[in-house]
């Protein structure tokens, strides 16, 4: 079986994978990371800190959310207890790691058995997804298709407090009390827990690995994306492809399958690449990558051949396509028209490729001129495709499909959830009479005055993406940078918050 956590260093270690108490990562090497680092003053993490000195949490008892069956000879160790525990303070020599823990009895009834088409929720969790599927939007609450780190929300408090959104107009104040780095700490417990490895499409099949560019990066089973026609009928994973379905903060249609997040396509499995395009109506593709970066190739060149303005078609198996176009009119942004052919079927597919994003690294708008603007235009093309094609899906790739595609896809869906509030309360669906809800959750909460105001909360927002593709948003620099881009985003977009 394909170990995807070791080479990420966020999940569960070789010797730790038959064992009745799991213990998430090793919090030696943190601690000695901890100790380099100064004391962190003020803010939500100190003051965790300071409550929790030396101690654990216990946050309640979780029963086994999750039901599994057996698939083909693909099995699982049966889990009879779980212990997750997540870091929430930074700490230095003279301060212990404090930690937050989850102690989950497994019920033997259950089982947890590997199936392949990913989790089943309990009956018994329904009611606590019931108050949320009637929201039009969910700022603080679970991804509705699978969500097994919000049951480790659910039952804390201190966890509760993190993903509570923020109010944009005292964003940058309450931002500035947040913790990225003992977030994205917590993030990466709560998202890279046994159930997400077993929830992991894999297999150790030869044919199955070679459709992977990378093999410690691989889809959910719930949230993977199925080609609809198999090439070769005899390759048992012939409709398998390296991409995932993702999810925004709308509950409708316009929200459910908003992007695909994949791996760059490799020479074999180009043309499957193409047919998941085709097949779920994508006319706007967006690479964050180059092909090659720093003598590491990065994609398979998949959309043309050279760097002309127009180029001859060229076919890959039976897909062929065809530049109609090609600019760059805003730098390190190139676009292309491509026109596509497939089965009888012709499209156009708007290609648009991100030249100066580094590989593990977010944009530095400090550094160079217009890196905002360029990464807002991506957003806003974004945009313009959800509105013109609700029925289709934006596909989103780097090399891994995780780390920029993550962080482009995260920033989409927050400030996506912002012009949602502002529609529902300049279209009058809020009603300007109702009560303040002390009662969690809540999209919206009433400001002094009665009226409306819009909120974000980042850290619920990348917690639910991660809970669709393994490891979306890749380190704390990214995640921080989602931090600083929304920052400048409300900054620069006043006139538009105050609208009606």
């Amino acid at each position: 079986m394909v170990d995807s956590t070791d080479d990420t260093g966020a999940g569960m270690s070789r010797n730790n994978r038959n064992f009745g108490s799991i213990q998430v990562a090793s919090f030696d090497g943190l601690k000695k990371k901890d100790e380099e680092k100064k004391e962190t003053q003020g803010g939500l993490s100190l003051s965790l800190a300071e409550r929790r000195r030396g101690q654990g949490i216990k946050v309640g008892v979780l029963e086994n959310p999750l039901g599994y069956q057996k698939h083909q000879s693909e099995i699982v160790d049966h889990i009879n207890t779980e212990e997750l525990r997540i870091p929430v303070a930074d700490s230095n020599k003279d301060r212990d790691l404090m930690s937050l823990s989850v102690n989950s009895p497994q019920s033997a009834q259950y089982g947890s058995n590997l199936d392949n088409d990913g989790p089943v929720f309990l009956e018994e969790y329904n009611k606590l997804y019931d108050q949320f599927k009637v929201l039009p939007l969910v700022l603080e609450g679970p991804e509705l298709d699978s969500d097994y780190s919000y049951f480790l929300v659910d039952k804390c408090e201190e966890l509760k407090e993190l993903e509570k959104a923020i109010p944009l107009q005292n964003y940058e104040e309450e931002s500035q009390d947040r913790d990225p780095e003992m977030e994205f700490r917590l993030l990466t417990r709560m998202n890279c827990h046994k159930i997400h490895y077993q929830n992991l499409f894999k297999s150790q099949n030869l044919d199955f690995k070679r459709k992977n560019r990378y093999n410690e990066v691989l889809p959910f089973s719930h949230s993977m994306v199925k080609l609809k026609e198999a090439k070769d009928k005899a390759d048992r994973y012939g409709y398998y492809i390296n991409a995932s379905y993702i999810n925004t903060q709308l509950n409708s249609d316009k929200g459910r399958k908003a992007f695909i997040a994949a791996t760059a396509p490799l020479p074999s499995t180009t043309e499957a690449f193409w047919q998941m395009i085709q097949e779920n109506n994508v006319d706007l593709v967006i690479m964050l990558c180059q092909d090659q970066e720093n003598g590491k190739d990065m994609s398979f060149r998949y959309y043309d051949k050279s760097d002309e303005a127009e180029s001859e078609s060229i076919t890959f198996d039976g897909v062929e396509i065809q530049i109609q176009s090609k600019s760059e009119k805003i730098e390190g942004l190139v676009k292309r028209k491509i026109l596509v052919k497939r089965g009888g079927q012709e499209s156009i597919v708007t290609h648009l490729q991100e030249t100066k994003w580094e590989d593990n690294h977010a944009p530095d708008h400090s550094c160079e001129v217009g890196v905002f603007e360029r990464i807002n235009h991506l957003i806003n093309k974004c945009k313009k495709n959800r509105d013109k094609n609700p029925q289709g899906s934006i596909l989103v790739h780097c090399s891994a499909g995780c780390g920029r595609t993550g962080t482009l896809i995260g920033l989409y869906s927050i400030l996506e959830s912002i012009r949602s509030q502002i529609d529902d309360r300049t279209q009058g669906l809020i009603n300007s009479g109702q009560n303040v809800r002390e009662s969690y959750p809540d999209p919206y909460y009433l400001d002094s005055e009665g009226k409306s105001q819009e909120r974000v909360s980042i850290f619920s927002a990348v917690r639910r993406i991660r809970e669709q593709r393994w490891n979306l948003v890749k380190n704390v620099e990214q995640y921080k940078y989602i931090y600083q881009f929304t920052k400048e985003w409300i900054k620069n977009n006043q006139q538009l918050l105050k609208r009606g």
